[in-house]
């Protein structure tokens, strides 16, 4: 259940228009350069990789794993500019001697020029990004 009371079920089938409600998210979870973000990790996965965790999502999945942040986008996380991101994926990635990053958590693609810029200043470090979206 969420806070209107109504499960993922009741939610996702009532059917919506994915573009139209990455319009809306989009302006939610970005500002001029900036994109929220709840959480900076390192995980195990691809044999150790530095993720970003976004907030905001066009799709109303029934498996999702961030279902708050999708449901409620203006309630999670913090605005970070695209060298806040890289600065902090970059730390993880000396501290854990990893070669790959992600942004992940919700759909990276929302905010997309925040995230061509991210990932401009990876590569120009020599790191492989690869953003978690699902298409």
């Amino acid at each position: 259940m969420n806070s209107s009371g109504k499960s993922k079920g009741e939610i996702a089938a009532k059917g919506f228009d994915p573009v139209t409600r990455a319009e809306e998210v989009a302006k939610i979870v970005s500002r001029e350069d900036q994109r929220k973000y709840y959480r900076f990790r390192s995980a195990r996965f691809y044999g150790g990789i530095a993720t970003a965790d976004c907030v905001g999502c066009c799709l109303q999945c029934l498996f999702c794993w961030s279902w708050p942040q999708v449901v409620k986008p203006d309630r999670f996380g913090h605005f970070y500019s695209p060298h806040d991101v890289a600065g902090r994926l970059g730390a993880i990635l000396r501290k854990k001697q990893f070669r790959r990053v992600r942004v992940s958590g919700n759909e990276p693609t929302v905010a997309w020029h925040h995230l061509v810029k991210v990932i401009e200043l990876l590569r120009k470090c020599r790191f492989l990004p690869k953003p978690a979206t699902h298409s």
